[in-house]
C-alpha cells in the first residue's frame, strides 16, 4: 500500500469486508481523524436509495424519465445528470436517512483515538449532494464499511486494528448491525461498480484475476482536488475492501483506482 501510494498525499485502507479486520492503514491521521468530500462515491448511496424507493426500476431506469443511461452505465461512467435526477425524486431527508443506514455520518467504532464521524448535508437541497457529495464529509473507514455492506450481505462491520498476537491469529469480527435494506437493492449497484472497473472510470484498476468492483470520485473539496476509489474484491465472497483517497492539483479518481 505504501509503495502503491508512492509520493502522493493520501491514505489507503485495506480491510476484510466480512470481519472488519484492518489489514493495513497508510496515514492513520487521514484515515481515521479527517473527513473528506466523497465526490462521486456518494452515487452508491443515491443508487441504493433510488432502488429502494422505487425511483429506479429493476432495469435500472429512472421511472417516468427518458434517460439514455441505465443505472449500470451511469455508475460505470459516473454520470452526474442521472443521479441528480434520481436525487430530485428522493429529497434531502431520504438521502440522509440512507447515508446513515449505510454507515455515513457517524464514527465506525474503530479501536483508535479521536475518530471523526464525518458530516451529512442537513438542509442542503442542491442537486449536487446526490452526484458530487456536496456538504458531505466521509472517512476512508466509512467508505470501506459501506462498500463492504454492499457485498457482504448487508453487515455493517466495525473496523478493528488487531493489536495482540491472539487478535492477529484468532480475529473475531464485530458487527454494528444489519443494513435494513433488501439484499437485491444493496447488490444491484455492484454490476455498475464492476462496469466502472471493466470499462468505466476505474479501468486502471482492472485485473481479470481479482474481479474488482469499485467506484471512483473526483472533485474539489476544501480547496484542492480529491481523488477517491472505494472497492471490494472479489465481488462474490469478498476478501478485501480497499479505499484510496488522494489530494493534490493533479489527483482524480482514476489515479486512486490505479493505486
Amino acid at each position: 500500500a505504501i509503495n502503491a501510494l508512492g509520493n502522493r498525499a493520501g491514505t489507503v485502507v485495506v480491510m476484510e469486508p466480512q470481519t472488519g479486520k484492518i489489514l493495513s492503514i497508510v496515514n492513520q491521521d487521514w484515515a481515521i481523524r479527517r473527513g473528506f468530500k466523497p465526490c462521486s462515491t456518494i452515487k452508491l448511496v443515491t443508487g441504493v436509495a433510488g432502488l429502494n424507493e422505487n425511483v429506479i426500476n429493476s432495469e435500472g431506469n429512472i421511472r417516468n424519465r427518458n434517460t439514455q443511461l441505465g443505472l449500470d452505465d451511469a455508475l460505470a461512467h459516473s454520470n452526474n445528470t442521472y443521479f441528480q435526477q434520481v436525487g430530485a425524486n428522493l429529497g434531502n431527508e431520504r438521502m440522509i436517512s440512507y447515508a446513515r443506514a449505510l454507515g455515513l455520518g457517524q464514527p465506525t467504532g474503530i479501536n483508535a483515538d479521536n475518530e471523526t464521524g464525518g458530516k451529512l448535508p442537513y438542509g442542503n437541497n442542491n442537486a449536487r449532494i446526490y452526484s458530487h457529495g456536496d456538504d458531505f464529509e466521509v472517512t476512508p473507514l466509512q467508505l470501506a464499511v459501506m462498500v463492504s455492506a454492499l457485498s457482504n450481505g448487508g453487515k455493517l462491520v466495525v473496523p478493528q486494528i488487531p493489536k495482540t498476537k491472539i487478535e492477529k491469529t484468532d480475529f473475531r469480527g464485530f458487527m454494528r448491525g444489519q443494513v435494513e435494506i433488501p439484499q437485491d437493492n444493496l447488490q444491484r449497484v455492484l454490476p455498475g461498480m464492476i462496469g466502472a472497473v471493466n470499462y468505466g472510470t476505474a479501468k486502471r484498476a482492472a485485473d481479470d484475476a481479482l474481479n474488482i468492483a469499485g467506484k471512483t470520485g473526483s472533485c474539489i473539496g476544501h480547496g484542492s482536488w480529491v481523488g477517491l476509489f472505494a472497492s471490494v474484491a472479489p465481488v462474490i465472497n469478498p476478501r478485501l475492501s480497499i479505499v484510496v483517497i488522494t489530494r493534490g492539483a493533479g489527483e482524480r479518481g482514476k489515479f486512486a483506482s490505479e493505486i
